[in-house]
C-alpha cells in the first residue's frame, strides 16, 4: 500500500477563495499527497490563480480545465477517476483546513496496520466571513470507532452525525462499488454519496478533532434566497433521499438497515412529495397523493420507528389527520 492521498478540489468561478484552498494542502504536514483541480467551466481566472499556487508548492499537481460548466459532481468524479491515491478526500475551492488534517485521518486509518480503514471521517468548523464567527462541529467518535458499520449506516440516516466532505475515502473501495456523486442532482449528493460509501465499508474510523473549515460568505446565499431555487434544491434532497433508500433496499442484507429504510426513509421520502407539491402550490399533486391507499400505508408504517425516531410518525399522523393544515404550512413559505 502506498500512503499516496489525493485530494480533489472542483472549482467554478472561485478567484477570490481558490489560492487559499491550494495553499491549505500545500501546507499539509502528510507529505504524500497530489492535489487536483478539476475547473469546471470558470469563466474568471479560477484556473490561472491555481496554476500559480499549485507550481510554487513542491507538490504533485493535475489541472484538468473543462470548457462547459457541468456541476460540482461531475467535477469530483472525473477528480476520483484521475487520482492515484490510496486514499481520496475532497475540499472545495472556497474552503480551507487545518495543517494536520490529513496525517490525523492517515494515522487513524493505518492504527491496525492489518485491517486498514476503508473511511475515516472528521469534523468541521464554520467560519461565518459577515461577522467573524466560528461553530464547531465536532464528531462523537464513540459512533464510529470500532462500531460496526451498520450501526454507524444508521447513526448517520438518523442525522446522529455529519462528517465533513474533506474525510478519507479509499480509492479502491469507490472505484470497485461504482460509488460516484449523481450527476445531475446539486443538493443531498454529499449524504447519497456518504451513505452508499458506508454501506459498502467493512472499517470506519474517525479523529474527534474539527480540522475542515467550511467558509460561509455572502455569494453561497444568493440563490437560497430565491424561492424557486430554494424550492429546486428541496426536491434534489428529496430525489437523493429516493436513490439512497433504493441503493439500501439493493445493495444491504441487514436487517436493521432495510427496515430503516422501508420504515424511516421511504414514510420520510413521502412526506417530501407532499411537501413538494405545497411548495409548488400544486393543491391537485398534493390531494391526488392523500387518496392513495398505498401512499396513506407507507407513511402510517412510520409506527416502526417509534421507539427510535418517533418524529417521522408524529410526522406521518399531523399529515393525515391535518392535510389542509399540513398544505398551508409549507406553501406560505413559498408562494
Amino acid at each position: 500500500m502506498n500512503n499516496l492521498i489525493s485530494i480533489i478540489i472542483p472549482v467554478y468561478n472561485r478567484e477570490n477563495f481558490i489560492q487559499h484552498a491550494i495553499k491549505s494542502i500545500i501546507l499539509q504536514d502528510h507529505h504524500e499527497k497530489e492535489i487536483i483541480v478539476v475547473d469546471d467551466g470558470s469563466s474568471d481566472k479560477s484556473a490561472l490563480i491555481a496554476k500559480q499556487a499549485l507550481s510554487s508548492g513542491n507538490v504533485p499537481y493535475k489541472i484538468i480545465r473543462l470548457t462547459e460548466n457541468q456541476g460540482v459532481s461531475h467535477a469530483r468524479n472525473i477528480g476520483i477517476k484521475e487520482s492515484q491515491g490510496t486514499y481520496i478526500s475532497f475540499l472545495d475551492s472556497d474552503d480551507s483546513c487545518d495543517a494536520t488534517m490529513l496525517s490525523s485521518m492517515f494515522s487513524q486509518s493505518v492504527k491496525d496496520a492489518g485491517n486498514i480503514a476503508d473511511l475515516v471521517f472528521c469534523g468541521y468548523r464554520k467560519f461565518h466571513t459577515n461577522d467573524n464567527t466560528t461553530e464547531t462541529r465536532l464528531l462523537n467518535d464513540k459512533l464510529i470507532n470500532n462500531i460496526p458499520t451498520d450501526d454507524i449506516a444508521l447513526s448517520r440516516i438518523f442525522n446522529k452525525f455529519e462528517p465533513a466532505l474533506s474525510s478519507l475515502f479509499r480509492r479502491d473501495l469507490l472505484i470497485q462499488n461504482n460509488i460516484f456523486f449523481h450527476e445531475d442532482c446539486y443538493a443531498g449528493e454529499d449524504g447519497e454519496f456518504f451513505l452508499k460509501a458506508i454501506i459498502r465499508s467493512k472499517k470506519i474510523a474517525a479523529i474527534p478533532s474539527a480540522p475542515y473549515i467550511y467558509v460561509q460568505h455572502e455569494a453561497m446565499g444568493i440563490n437560497q434566497s430565491i424561492p424557486s431555487k430554494s424550492i429546486d434544491r428541496y426536491n434534489n434532497n428529496t430525489l437523493a433521499l429516493t436513490r439512497t433508500l433504493k441503493y439500501i433496499l439493493k445493495n444491504s442484507e441487514s436487517p436493521r438497515l432495510r427496515n430503516a429504510a422501508k420504515y424511516y426513509l421511504l414514510p420520510m421520502v413521502l412526506q417530501r412529495h407532499f411537501s413538494h407539491a405545497a411548495m409548488r402550490g400544486d393543491e391537485n399533486t398534493f390531494f391526488r397523493m392523500l387518496k392513495n391507499i398505498q401512499c396513506r400505508k407507507k407513511l402510517l408504517s412510520s409506527y416502526h420507528m417509534l421507539p427510535i425516531e418517533p418524529e417521522i410518525f408524529f410526522k406521518s399522523l399531523a399529515l393525515l389527520a391535518s392535510p389542509h393544515r399540513y398544505y398551508c404550512h409549507y406553501s406560505k413559505k413559498y408562494t
